[in-house]
């Protein structure tokens, strides 16, 4: 994901995404692929390492900084990798 933002912001990044995108096609099969993208429900430390009950208590007690504007930001991210993987 950090790959696919920085493209946004850099030529650099921009110019070598569709070899990043191939590499990573070459690691994982579609099925794999589509069964991550699928799963992901946050992006972030948090999303890695907690659970819903646990990313819940640390949002009811105020540990995470929540932004409608990184929401968004997250979502439309995640949707063109979504498309540079499988073509969606």
């Amino acid at each position: 994901m950090n790959f696919v933002r920085a493209s946004g912001d850099s030529s650099e990044f921009r110019d070598e995404l569709p070899q990043f995108v191939a590499e990573v096609r070459d690691i994982f099969d579609v099925v794999e692929l589509r069964q991550y993208l699928d799963s992901v429900k946050r992006l972030g430390a948090f999303g890695h390492i907690c659970s819903d009950e646990e990313f819940g208590l640390f949002r009811a007690h105020g540990a995470i900084e929540e932004s409608p504007v990184e929401a968004a930001t997250d979502i439309l991210a995640m949707e063109h990798f979504r498309e540079l993987l499988l073509g969606e």
